[in-house]
This record gives structure tokens, sequence and C-alpha cells, in this order.
């Protein structure tokens, strides 16, 4: 990857980061950002580590825009994880996009479902193969679909933007071009993203944060 798409990247996450942690200190979560292709290694991490109840995951291109929205509204106690449909097609619902995800960590299945996902993923990476979503996608079509809509919250149809792409709680920054690394395509992505945490008062809301995070350490 060039040297100026890694730069564009890193501003991407940067300037994600900045509304997420904010997102997440504001709801008492703890926030965790890592530079890391593969997702599923984190997710199973937390897994084993069996310190916490739900993870929130936003790949670097997402941030939270309803800082009102709880994680908990997205799935019940009886659903693995919350995940939206890759297009508005109530069909095929192994079809998801995992740049956004809500997961119960503490399911029955989490510990036996995150790890053959990492199993299928290293199995992946081996071959040459980075996808985490693709490998996500194949072992959710091996299953039927009743037993799919059992195990997980997949967001269809009028609900497909409910927690990603341009939707009220979730705004996610796709690329146009998924075979598209370049700093240009970046770039445009950044750009939008800015121009979304402006509009949306989300820069102003962040510097009254900043502001009291520093009260909070000089009283401290």
């Amino acid at each position: 990857m060039e040297e100026k798409s890694m730069e564009e990247i890193r501003k991407t996450q940067e300037a994600s980061a900045s509304i997420n942690r904010r997102y997440a200190a504001l709801r008492g979560f703890d926030y965790l950002s890592v530079v890391a292709f593969n997702k599923v290694f984190l997710l199973n991490a937390l897994v084993l580590d069996g310190r916490y109840d739900v993870a929130f995951y936003l790949d670097a291109d997402a941030l939270v825009f309803n800082f009102s929205f709880s994680p908990l509204q997205a799935l019940n106690s009886s659903q693995l994880f919350a995940v939206c449909r890759g297009s508005s097609d109530e069909e095929d619902t192994w079809d998801v996009n995992d740049g956004v995800m809500i997961w119960n960590l503490k399911h029955a299945r989490a510990r036996e479902f995150s790890q053959a996902w990492l199993d299928k993923s290293v199995i992946a990476m081996l071959a040459g193969r980075n996808s985490d979503q693709y490998e996500l996608q194949r072992l959710l079509e091996s299953s039927d679909r009743e037993e799919r809509a059992r195990l997980y919250r997949v967001y269809v149809s009028q609900d497909l933007a409910f927690m990603n792409y341009d939707g009220p709680n979730v705004k996610h920054f796709l690329r146009s071009n998924y075979t598209d690394w370049t700093g240009s395509e970046v770039s445009a992505r950044l750009t939008m993203m800015k121009q979304v945490i402006d509009d949306g008062g989300l820069r102003d809301n962040l510097e009254d944060f900043n502001g009291l995070m520093r009260l909070f350490h000089v009283l401290r």
C-alpha cells in the first residue's frame, strides 16, 4: 500500500476515534482503538477475557452519530450479535456488513462461534485472502435460515441502516470501489466524514467534552 494511502487511513482513524472515544466516555464504556486488519482476533480475545458483556465494534471509517444510542437497543440477550445486511434485499441473511457489529460476549455460543470464525480467517490469511467479512459470511451461509434467525439480529429492508451506512445512529463511510485502497479513495471518504462531523455538530460537542476533561484532570 502506498505511503499516501497509509497516511490518509491514519487521518481517517483519528477523525472517527475522536468521536467514538467521546461517545464511549459519555456512555461509561471502555474504549479501545486498534490498528489491525482482522477484527476477529480482537473479538475472540474479548470473549476469552470474560470481563465484558457487550462489544460495540466499528471500523476506522465508521463513527457513532447519535450519542443517545445504546448498543443494547440493537439485540436481546438471546442473540449473539447484531449486524446490518449487505443490501436491502431480505434474502440471504448471511450477506452481512461486519464493519459495524454489536456482540453479546456472554452468549452461550460466543466462544464457539468466535473461535470458528477465527479459525476460518487464519486459514484464509495463510492462503493470501484477508477478508474477515467473507469468512464470516461463509460461516453464516453454512447454517440454515431458521438457525440464523435465532442466532443473530440482522437489520434489513427499511431498517437496513439502523446501525450502519448513512443511518440515524452510525455513519459508515464505505469505499465506492472495494478493490481500491488508493490515497485518493480514502481521502474522499475522509472529506465526507469531516463534513458529517461538522454538519452534525459533533465537532462543537467534542470541543466541549475536551474542555470538561481538561477541567476534570486539573481539579483531580
